[in-house]
């Protein structure tokens, strides 16, 4: 695991911490409120099948690239998700 897992997870779960599930992160560069990069080094290390996907935005991706954001979330669930 990394550093980030094993500050928040600690070591008597660090291992058995794993989402087998498809997962998208998303996260924002110019988010000041929730900075991006320890969250999505936590989800690359539990979700073996999640993706992260990275916007050139602040904290309101939803607000600030809305087009962007629904295209984003289209493709995962088209790449994802069974059919």
């Amino acid at each position: 695991m990394t550093q980030f897992t094993d500050k928040l997870c600690g070591a008597a779960i660090k291992d058995k911490a794993s989402i087998p599930h498809p997962m998208i992160f998303m996260g924002c560069t110019k988010d000041a409120v929730c900075i991006a990069e320890p969250s999505e080094g936590i989800m690359r290390e539990v979700c073996p099948h999640g993706k992260s996907q990275m916007f050139e935005a602040g904290h309101w991706l939803q607000l600030e690239q809305p087009e962007k954001l629904n295209r984003a979330l289209l493709d995962w669930i088209r790449d994802s998700v069974p059919a």
